[in-house]
């Protein structure tokens, strides 16, 4: 009965905005903050007040949400779970953003110790309030793994905006999922204690990483006492939930910030999966008529090839090597790549020499040279017997304004017009 007593005692603390904490090991245990203000009212992400979609329709409406409605969509209490779990979201300049978004993936950075690196990218059309979610991410806990691709189409996106964050929010998931398996093999099969794990999310939305900067810092509110419309979205009550649950894995989650069509592979990998998903529920189902809420559906994930830079790297390879072979080489000594690259240099030259003979000098002399089989020659038509006598006539080099004029009635250089009436009677000039 006294556990009873203090549930009830906390719970009617709650509803006078002094909540306390259940305890330093509960999952939802709440601590105030200095953000947080004495009369404002803090709910666990358990609650199912955390959804404001239905509480709070009649305050949108009035264009008016209280901040008691806004603040429970604050994830602050998220960094209070654990002390050993770090939640950050840095966005740099575009060219930092592209470095760190590339060492990332890197199998050499070695410092960033072992990782999961997910890129995400949100699509949307107006047609049927269709838009789509992109996430790939690969696993860099002993080496590199290929490329693991999901793509989603979301029916009832309304904003580009939305699919952004619907995106994020699949990432945080299937991270907490890849923990969940993680975390029990490591359990399972070593004794050791394994180093913290990095979970890194890279997206081109600004927009979705300010707000949740905006949430984890408990600034969330304007000058008028009103958030953006970003957290009253479905999607962000369940990335709440989502980032309370990781807490307990102790994992360090960083949010980053790159230009989107910058060249990064990953995020050119989600943008394609974003755009793929759309019109994969476009091309199989009918325009949605939802006005309210959204839907999830997976769709398949396409072949995505190589990037540009793994096309020229084959072929500096293959010119590389003077056997013809597309391998590379490992152990090949510098002096021999250079001999190599002599070699493929003289034969462009002889190449490119063999091509300016064979304009200068004419087709005989590139075929002696090249050894190959001359062209088929065309068979010219035979030129009738007034074409024959002008061309040897005088006149032959000059323009056509200094030709005479042709006056046979046989043949005209162009075709004659039919008379009519009395213009059938005069005479041809």
């Amino acid at each position: 009965m006294s556990s009873i007593n203090e549930e009830v005692d906390c719970v009617l603390q709650s509803e006078e905005g002094k909540l306390r904490s259940k305890g330093p090991n509960s999952v939802h245990s709440q601590h105030c903050t200095k953000t947080d203000r004495p009369d404002s009212k803090v709910v666990a992400p358990s609650d199912p007040e955390r959804n404001p979609d239905n509480s709070c329709k009649q305050e949108r409406q009035e264009g008016e949400v209280s901040p008691d409605r806004s603040e429970p969509r604050s994830i602050g209490a998220a960094s209070h779970v654990s002390d050993k779990t770090e939640l950050k979201v840095v966005i740099k300049d575009p060219i930092e953003a592209k470095k760190f978004a590339v060492e990332a993936i890197d199998e050499d950075s070695t410092h960033l110790g072992p990782r999961l690196v997910f890129f995400t990218d949100g699509s949307l059309t107006h047609r049927g309030n269709v838009g789509g979610a992109g996430i790939t991410y690969r696993r860099c806990t002993h080496g590199t793994s290929k490329w693991i691709d999901e793509s989603f189409a979301v029916v009832g996106a309304t904003t580009p905006c939305q699919a952004e964050l619907i995106a994020v929010d699949s990432a945080v998931s299937i991270a907490l999922q890849e923990m969940e398996v993680i975390h029990r093999c490591a359990f399972e099969y070593s004794d050791k204690k394994q180093p913290a794990m990095s979970i890194f999310i890279i997206t081109d939305s600004q927009s979705v990483l300010l707000s949740i900067r905006k949430h984890i810092n408990g600034n969330f509110e304007n000058a008028e006492g009103r958030g953006p419309a970003i957290y009253y979205h479905s999607a962000f009550g369940d990335l709440a939930n989502h980032l309370v649950s990781l807490a307990r894995f102790e994992v360090n989650l960083e949010f980053h910030w790159t230009k989107g069509h910058s060249g990064v592979e990953g995020n050119s990998r989600a943008d394609s999966l974003a755009r793929s998903a759309v019109h994969w529920y476009l091309r199989h189902h009918s325009p949605s008529t939802r006005q309210h809420g959204y839907v999830l559906l997976r769709a398949p994930t396409p072949l995505i090839s190589c990037s540009i830079e793994e096309k020229r790297g084959r072929k500096r390879k293959a010119s590389e090597n003077d056997e013809g072979d597309n391998n590379a080489q490992r152990g090949v000594p510098d002096s021999q790549r250079a001999a190599w690259k002599e070699a493929a240099k003289e034969r462009r030259a002889v190449k490119k020499a063999t091509r300016f003979i064979a304009r200068s000098k004419g087709i005989e002399d590139a075929v002696r040279a090249n050894k190959v089989l001359s062209p088929p020659r065309v068979r010219t038509p035979p030129r009738r017997p007034e074409r024959e006598q002008e061309a040897l006539s005088p006149f032959a080099g000059y323009p056509s304004y200094y030709r005479p004029s042709h006056r046979s009635e046989s043949e005209s250089p162009y075709k004659r017009r039919r008379l009519y009436g009395d213009e059938a009677n005069l005479p041809i000039l």
